[in-house]
């Protein structure tokens, strides 16, 4: 075990965020993980945002563990974390959302623990907004599909072509790949980190249209995979 935590603890780890008009949370998120020093590099992605994103992330330009990816359109969520795994340079990726509240370098501590000590291939980290979560937030069915999560690039470039054009179904693929695989998946909880839903963000009318746009994502992506869903099926039943 000594021997794999020394290996594990010597690799490169790059944070990945992606983001699309985040202007009022992404300067936050930034800041929180470059006060990380369990991170190697960052990368951030503008994914053709409308509004003041991508000059915002230009003011990071100059920091030296920094790389910026202005994508002139949007592209969707994918597509912008499949170019920056492609740049990244650690063996390690730390996925981490762009409109989370209270992100603080410990957090990203938690999230790199499982993979540090153990087998782990994946950890999937659940904002939580208070110490411990709550009977609503255990029950929360959306859970699996937290966009906080650390995987090794190795795995996740294997998917690259899925995950490419699949939008909102990153994490659905992620999901099924992973049961198909029988590859060791962890989830955690991080306390105090808020993720807002979509309703606080944007307003009741819009809000309903982003839910309808990414669940159809999810959707097509499990339908364009169908020997993902049959391998994580079987991989179940085999148990």
């Amino acid at each position: 075990m000594e021997n794999n935590q020394s290996k594990t603890q010597m690799l490169k780890t790059t944070a990945i965020v992606c983001a699309y008009n985040e202007e009022k949370t992404i300067q936050d998120v930034m800041d929180s993980l470059l006060q990380s020093t369990a991170l190697d590099e960052i990368i951030a992605v503008d994914d053709g945002s409308k509004d003041r994103t991508a000059a915002l992330l230009r003011k990071y330009q100059h920091i030296e563990r920094v790389q910026v990816i202005l994508l002139p359109e949007n592209s969707g969520k994918g597509y912008a974390m499949t170019s920056a795994a492609m740049q990244a340079n650690g063996e390690v990726l730390v996925f981490v959302d762009t409109d989370l509240k209270n992100l603080t370098p410990e957090h990203i501590t938690l999230l790199l623990e499982p993979i540090h000590r153990s087998e782990i291939r994946m950890v999937v980290g659940v904002p939580v907004r208070g110490e411990v979560i709550s009977r609503t937030e255990r029950l929360d069915p959306c859970r699996s599909l937290s966009g906080q999560r650390v995987v090794y690039r190795e795995d996740f470039l294997v998917l690259q072509n899925a995950i490419r054009y699949s939008g909102y179904g990153v994490e659905t693929i992620l999901n099924l790949h992973y049961k198909e695989q029988g590859k060791p998946v962890k989830f955690i909880y991080l306390p105090y980190l808020y993720h807002p839903i979509k309703v606080e963000k944007a307003g009741f009318g819009t809000a309903l249209g982003e839910y309808w746009h990414e669940g159809k994502q999810i959707m097509q992506t499990a339908i364009r995979n169908p020997k993902l869903i049959w391998g994580a099926l079987f991989s179940v039943l085999d148990r």
